[in-house]
């Protein structure tokens, strides 16, 4: 048996002896935090130990991810003022504030050093806030690549049932 919602998300045109229409399936708002979830699990410098990131890459990496969480706005089944346009947007500031930071005015990205360092960790810090946003808004699980740059408080919940236990 095929869901009705599933097989009618399929159907993107109708056709008569007089006439037709088409359209494009809209993919829900869910589908769309979902991929950019994909999106970030995919970024290395994201959850790569410091010491491994080579800032050149990390600078192409960055740029990258902004372009697309860009395209991902212009997705038309997000709604305005949602967790997930919220989200996308303060990603992309993050983006760009860490790119101002790391470029700091010259041609080439600066050496590999505590500025970069720092930089880099707030990039993460600010992006894993998202990232925790987008997943309990629309619950979505996470790749264990992701956990390491989730706020604190998201590890709270397994805390608070490790003492309620222990008491």
């Amino acid at each position: 048996m095929i869901p009705f919602r599933k097989l009618i998300s399929q159907v993107n045109s109708i056709s008569t002896p007089i006439g037709g229409i088409s359209w494009e399936a809209d993919k829900n708002e869910r589908e769309v935090a979902q991929s950019v979830i994909f999106l970030l699990e995919d970024r290395r410098f994201l959850y790569s130990p410091f010491e491994y990131e080579d800032y050149g890459w990390v600078v192409d990496s960055v740029l990258e991810l902004r372009k697309q969480l860009s395209e991902s706005l212009a997705d038309d089944s997000m709604s305005d003022a949602s967790v997930l346009e919220f989200s996308i947007v303060s990603m992309r500031a993050a983006c760009r504030a860490f790119l101002s930071k790391i470029s700091q005015g010259q041609d080439r990205p600066m050496e590999i050093g505590l500025g970069a360092i720092l930089a880099l960790g707030e990039l993460r810090a600010q992006l894993g806030a998202a990232i925790l946003q987008i997943s309990v808004a629309y619950q979505i699980d996470l790749p264990d690549e992701l956990e390491g740059i989730l706020p604190p408080q998201a590890h709270l919940g397994s805390l608070k049932c490790d003492r309620a236990h222990s008491s």
